[in-house]
């Protein structure tokens, strides 16, 4: 199978975006601006364009993210609303430790619970397990192709 990775990185504002196959993989060090949101949900439908059985996302929030702007997230629901159909699942990986990160993770999941997302959405506070969960659908990227791009991601990005 060819390699078809493409790397999109906007690193002086804080993001870094990779696709390998039908999965896009996103990093964030610095709090996301309403554009670099619209970016990512862009990207996601550029993908789907070249995937069109369906697509995934696997998103990290590093411990140094700040949460976005209430614009940014309200944003960002209404292009998440229209990828009914198109994104098959989307794992979240929230790193921000010790209770802060336990209290994020939480409320995440209850918004995502009332929200009846469009997609399979699950939050997590470990990369593996995030990978190994979105690797469970039939045509998603395998966990270790995942994790090995997202630590080079990682690497680089700063």
């Amino acid at each position: 199978m060819a390699d078809s990775r493409q790397t999109i990185s906007d690193a002086h504002l804080g993001y870094r975006f990779e696709v390998v196959q039908n999965t896009l993989i996103a990093i964030w060090w610095l709090k996301p601006e309403i554009a670099n949101l619209v970016a990512l949900v862009h990207r996601l439908r550029t993908l789907h364009d070249n995937h069109p059985k369906g697509i995934f996302l696997y998103n990290v929030i590093t411990a140094t993210t700040e949460i976005p702007e209430p614009a940014a997230r309200e944003a960002l629901r209404d292009h998440f609303s229209s990828m009914r159909g198109k994104l098959v699942a989307a794992a979240l990986v929230v790193e921000r430790p010790g209770i802060q990160g336990s209290l994020s993770r939480a409320v995440l999941t209850t918004i995502y619970t009332l929200s009846r997302s469009p997609f399979s959405m699950k939050i997590f506070s470990s990369r593996p397990a995030a990978a190994e969960w979105l690797a469970q659908h039939p045509t998603a990227v395998p966990a270790d192709v995942v994790l090995t791009r997202i630590q080079a991601m990682s690497k680089s990005a700063r």
